[in-house]
């Protein structure tokens, strides 16, 4: 009698592939649920705003507490740039202020003084570096 058909090997043998069968079915669901919640999240979050009028402005970068922030006056279209900037940026008197984070402006070539593009472009807030410091290269 050889070990592959003793009762034992055969249990464990019938268990391991319930166990396989098992794992496939779930990842295939787990699979199946991923693309579609990816279908679904793809088109959510903020969609262009038809009545707020497209806005770009360029500003410079201050640096207030140790921390580089932009301040954008609400006059000259910081109140165009609130509907799309919930969550990163609070009205501060008469700006609205942006603190940067300190790993993207290390990535952006950030410092004191440098001048930023911000727009509302599809209805998101973008901000781009105009002038990098001299003799910045970009690090990944």
């Amino acid at each position: 009698m050889s070990i592959a058909t003793t009762p034992g090997w055969a249990a464990v043998s019938a268990i391991l592939i319930a166990a396989i069968v098992v794992l496939w079915v779930r990842w295939t669901r787990n699979r199946d649920r991923a693309i579609t919640d990816a279908r679904v999240y793809r088109h959510a979050g903020p969609k262009p705003d038809k009545t707020n009028k497209p806005i770009s402005l360029e500003v410079r970068v201050l640096q207030v507490s140790g921390k580089f922030t932009l301040l954008i006056p609400l006059e000259a279209g910081g109140n165009e740039l609130i509907e799309c900037s919930h969550g990163i940026a609070e009205i501060a008197g008469e700006d609205l202020k942006m603190t940067i984070p300190d790993w993207l402006s290390d990535k952006m070539g950030l410092e004191e003084g440098s001048l930023v593009q911000i727009d509302n472009q599809d209805g998101k807030f973008n901000f781009t570096a105009i002038e990098a410091p001299p003799g910045y290269t970009r690090r990944n």
